[in-house]
């Protein structure tokens, strides 16, 4: 019998993030920071607004995490 590989926790974490970060660089760049809202990053990556606080405390920490990525 083969075993299922199951997913490690942090491939999921980092597939989460990466698309919280895809979300947030759209949404960066059609309203600039001080126009967007948490809310505005969850709706556009397809998550809760509660989930989106356990990757991300605040939108100035999205705000930091994202700059290190050019805007596509």
């Amino acid at each position: 019998m083969t075993q299922l590989n199951e997913p490690q926790p942090n491939n999921i974490h980092d597939e989460r993030r990466e698309q919280i970060k895809n979300a947030a660089l759209k949404v960066f760049a059609h309203r600039g920071i001080i126009g967007t809202k948490m809310s505005m990053i969850a709706a556009e990556a397809g998550i809760s607004q509660g989930l989106s606080y356990r990757y991300f405390k605040s939108k100035e920490r999205y705000a930091s995490y994202v700059e290190k990525f050019p805007i596509q």
